[in-house]
């Protein structure tokens, strides 16, 4: 799943990496037989780090007039050290969707703070099957696999799966900056309740079962958006995510 990894903190020295926000998208059942449709939406969650607040992010999802989805994350450090370092973070997915599949046709990322910037884009050639990387102008190549995405569109793979019902192991092939990484999670056959600045909810836990510092997310069906967020990013860190308020 998506993501916390590559959004960088500022929060004590400039070249700090940030946890990457993932990449998060709505979806809407609409009807009993457990089909699931792409609504476009826009949804703001809280951004916090050891439990202090750090800013907010701001998810949206459209659709434009050939059928293809755009996917942006919005993400402004606005409290402390991350806004005197006027700390930004934007990424963008563009994809199509056919019947139960996500076609990926490219990811850019970008950090911008007073000190520094870093950009990511991928190209995914699916007629050559190979991924190409390019990270501030350093470019790597590496073959695709069967159903690769890039690590925003992972978190729709996961929320369709909660929403059609699937529930215990499933792997994402997802690209990374050098390879694929086939990323292995465990959906919870129950429900648990979570509380958010947005409410309560009774949300489906998702969990990373082949990385230490794997994220813990919660969906609630019908409307597939995280309601909370959680990963450790190492060196005794935390970064959270909350929904604000109802979609």
């Amino acid at each position: 799943m998506a993501v916390l990894k590559d959004f960088t903190i500022l929060a004590s020295h400039h070249h700090r990496r940030l946890p990457v926000l993932p990449g998060l998208l709505i979806l809407l059942l609409t009807a009993p037989a457990l089909a699931v449709t792409l609504q476009p939406f826009q949804v703001e969650y809280q951004l916090s780090r050891n439990g202090g607040v750090l800013g907010r992010a701001t998810l949206s999802l459209s659709r434009d007039q050939h059928g293809d989805y755009t996917y942006r994350n919005r993400s402004r450090g606005d409290n402390g050290l991350a806004a005197l370092l006027r700390l930004k973070v934007d990424e963008t997915s563009h994809f199509q969707w056919t019947g139960t599949k996500a076609h990926d046709l490219g990811y850019q990322y970008q950090l911008r703070s007073l000190f520094k910037t870093t950009q990511r884009l991928i190209r995914f050639d699916w007629n050559k099957h190979l991924v190409q990387v390019n990270e501030s102008g350093r470019i790597q190549k590496f073959p695709t696999r069967p159903g690769v995405v890039d690590r925003n569109l992972s978190v729709l793979l996961l929320g369709y799966a909660v929403a059609t019902g699937r529930r215990g192991e499933m792997t994402i092939p997802v690209a990374m900056r050098d390879r694929v990484s086939m990323q292995r999670y465990r959906i919870s056959p129950s429900t648990q309740r979570i509380s958010t600045p947005a409410g309560s909810f009774n949300a489906y836990e998702v969990q990373r079962s082949n990385a230490d510092n794997g994220i813990r997310a919660w969906f609630t069906p019908p409307l597939l958006v995280p309601v909370r967020m959680i990963q450790h990013t190492g060196k005794n860190a935390t970064v959270e995510l909350q929904l604000l308020r109802r979609p």
